[in-house]
C-alpha cells in the first residue's frame, strides 16, 4: 500500500487498483480518513511526439467524476462499474 502525505498533515493511501479487462484502464481506490475515492487512468504505451521526443510508457487520469464513498467495499463496486463503461 502506497502512503502519500500532504504538507497540512492529511495522509492519502492508495488501498486498491484495478486493472480493466482490456488493460487499457485502471481505477485506484484512495482513501483519506475514512473517505474512499476512486479515481480512473487510462495506459499510454511509450510513444515518440512530433518533437521526435520518447515519452515512457504511463497512466493518464482520465477521472471525470468524482466517486467517493464510505466503505472498500462500496468503492470497488463503483469502480468496477465505472471500468465496465470505459471497455
Amino acid at each position: 500500500m502506497y502512503k502519500i502525505i500532504y504538507k497540512n498533515g492529511d495522509m492519502m493511501e492508495i488501498c486498491k487498483e484495478i486493472i480493466a479487462k482490456n488493460k487499457k484502464y485502471k481505477a485506484v481506490i484512495f482513501t483519506i480518513g475514512g473517505i474512499y475515492r476512486v479515481q480512473l487512468f487510462e495506459y499510454l504505451p511509450e510513444c515518440v511526439d512530433d518533437d521526435g521526443d520518447v515519452w515512457e510508457a504511463l497512466w493518464q487520469e482520465v477521472t471525470t467524476s468524482n466517486t467517493i464513498t464510505d466503505t472498500e467495499q462500496n468503492a470497488i463496486k463503483l469502480a468496477e462499474e465505472e471500468l465496465n463503461l470505459l471497455n
